[in-house]
């Protein structure tokens, strides 16, 4: 604490951004967190489970079934946007010409053309 530090950078933000930047910083406190150890009493603390070794487990599955779901969901955007691909949809005439009668028949279509 106590000590300070200049230095030169780019803005990243506001109506300045982009533009350099001399940069002045002092240090006032220092604070450290201390975190309690990973064991068997921070397990049932923290978790239904009663070892450490319990809830590791549990979190390698947690992770492991949140990336198989991510893997689906990638899998299934690349089914949808293939079939998108090779599937052609007409649209009957009638549909086409009562969007553009809509369209140009509504009195605030000039309006919203600003």
């Amino acid at each position: 604490a106590g000590e300070d530090a200049t230095f030169e950078t780019k803005l990243a933000g506001g109506e300045h951004s982009g533009e350099a930047a001399t940069v002045k910083v002092k240090v006032t406190a220092v604070k450290e967190r201390e975190l309690p150890e990973a064991d068997d009493d921070f397990a049932q603390l923290a978790s239904e489970f009663d070892t450490i070794d319990e809830l590791k487990e549990d979190l390698a599955k947690q992770a492991a079934d949140a990336k198989v779901a991510e893997q689906g969901a990638e899998a299934r955007d690349k089914v949808l946007d293939a079939l998108v691909e090779m599937v052609e949809i007409p649209v009957p005439e009638k549909v086409i010409e009562e969007q553009i009668s809509q369209h140009f028949d509504n009195p605030q279509a000039d309006a919203d053309h600003d």
